[in-house]
């Protein structure tokens, strides 16, 4: 049998920042129509750059990311996000203009981030820019200049684990990555996750400060936060481990993927964390699962617990040795990186609400769902599941969407109002343990491999879905 996985390592900055807000769009299958409150806005943005005062961008660079948000007294806040690089390997092309629908009124403020990144060091350069309308008509064109506020390296960090407020329990809701441009301006929603019960998986760069609130409101961590800020919060309880430039071997096509290296960085974060491990496996590996220094797999990537090696998978700094160290319970006192998988591996990612990442096996028409682990005191926040395949055509445009931060309440309405298009597989309301398989083994029907959506079921408000694909 084939098995398909969803293990590679994407870009994290791209795969956080791709899509908000577009899955209603998505589920109505066409051009949305113009109200007449509103204005069809083309945000040009200028295609020469100053960096470091006249210096223009180089040749090397292009136009990687643009995030844009509109905000006013009187309107719902606009995020809207693109990337250069779609889903499995696709270059989308850079627009002459950004399309925004924007409510009619004045005092539309306009912010935009442009990320330029050179081809060649994969360096990224920020631009930022902002301008105050007053919006009318049918259709406007708004140039916007923008002017450089720092620069990355391109190094990124995952982040993920568990922010504790107490020994058993820590936030649940909306975690929004934002930005705080310069000339104290409004800080910018970079991108929208979820966090349940202090469980998150979320992203960091070297040189750039991002915050991390909490329903617009709970700053976590203490304030802004960078790749270095969380490689230096290292301890018993939070482990960084470097991830090397690698190939990686997709056992389901049988090939193999560059993926830039990154720092993963995963533990219990918060007052409530005390006494609680990360355990790195104490013996240097000649081989870590699927992870090569070529494109042939004839050179595997090591592991090395004890020195920190760029070239290797190995500890930066945090964590205690497994040896007798991993007591207690799995995830609830204690966490892992294991290396005889990659760390790519669902084995190892944290995906809330659930401790592993997923696959699926089978070919057209039969696929089966494998493996969804969920993360301890699941159940005290959120009371079911209910898993949703996407049509094709829903499926072609949700890839362009955020996969961590699905809108449940669109997927709702997408199943009431286009059931051809969102049909509920399953709702499950009972499992064994709050660390069971909910839908292990579930089979769907399919052409090709399917998009499926899990949406939490909560007495509160609304949680973020995941999308599996």
């Amino acid at each position: 049998m084939d098995r398909t996985q969803q293990n590679g390592h994407h870009n994290m900055f791209k795969t956080f920042i791709c899509g908000l807000g577009v899955l209603l769009l998505v589920l109505s299958g066409c051009q949305r129509k113009q109200d007449s409150e509103t204005t069809q806005i083309g945000l040009v943005l200028p295609a020469t750059l100053n960096k470091a005062g006249s210096q223009a961008i180089t040749s090397t660079m292009g136009l990687s990311h643009v995030v844009i948000n509109v905000t006013a007294s009187d309107m719902s806040p606009i995020y809207y996000s693109w990337d250069k690089k779609g889903d499995f390997g696709v270059i989308n092309t850079v627009p002459s203009s950004f399309p925004l629908d924007i409510s009619q009124g004045s005092g539309r403020l306009i912010q935009v981030i442009a990320v330029y990144e050179d081809s060649v060091t994969k360096d990224m350069s920020f631009y930022y820019g902002d301008t105050s309308q007053s919006i009318s008509g049918d259709s406007m064109t708004i140039s916007l200049p923008v002017s450089a506020m720092g620069a990355s390296s391109g190094a990124e960090g995952e982040i993920h684990g568990r922010y504790m407020t107490s020994t058993t329990a820590g936030p649940t809701g909306k975690l929004q990555i934002r930005l705080r441009p310069p000339n104290n301006r409004p800080s910018m929603v970079i991108q929208e996750t979820r966090i349940l019960n202090g469980w998150f998986n979320t992203f960091a760069l070297d040189g750039q400060n991002f915050e991390y609130v909490v329903d617009g409101t709970t700053t976590l961590f203490g304030g802004p936060m960078s790749l270095n800020s969380f490689k230096a919060l290292a301890s018993t309880s939070i482990l960084a481990t470097n991830i090397p430039d690698h190939y990686y071997y997709d056992s389901g096509n049988s090939s193999y993927t560059f993926e830039k290296g990154r720092v993963d960085i995963r533990g219990f974060f918060g007052s409530g964390a005390t006494g609680k491990k990360v355990c790195y496996y104490q013996s240097t590996m000649a081989a870590v699962s699927y992870m090569y220094q070529d494109n042939a797999g004839t050179a595997a990537i090591q592991y090395d617990p004890t020195t920190y090696t760029v070239s290797k998978v190995s500890r930066i700094a945090g964590g205690v040795s497994d040896t007798a160290n991993c007591t207690g319970t799995y995830m609830s006192d204690y966490m892992t990186l294991d290396p005889y998988y990659s760390p790519n591996n669902w084995n190892n990612r944290i995906k809330p609400p659930f401790r592993t990442d997923w696959y699926m096996t089978g070919t057209a028409p039969s696929f089966v769902v494998n493996s969804l682990y969920l993360i301890p005191d699941f159940d005290s926040v959120v009371t079911g599941l209910k898993v949703y395949e996407l049509s094709e055509d829903a499926k072609d445009q949700v890839s362009k969407a955020d996969h961590e931060m699905v809108d449940c309440d669109e997927v709702a309405k997408g199943e009431a109002n286009y059931p051809l298009k969102v049909k509920l597989l399953t709702t499950i309301t009972t499992w064994a343990s709050a660390q069971s398989v909910p839908f292990n083994q579930t089979s769907v029907t399919a052409a090709i491999r399917p998009r499926l959506v899990v949406c939490p079921i909560s007495s509160g408000a609304t949680l973020p879905g995941l999308s599996l694909n």
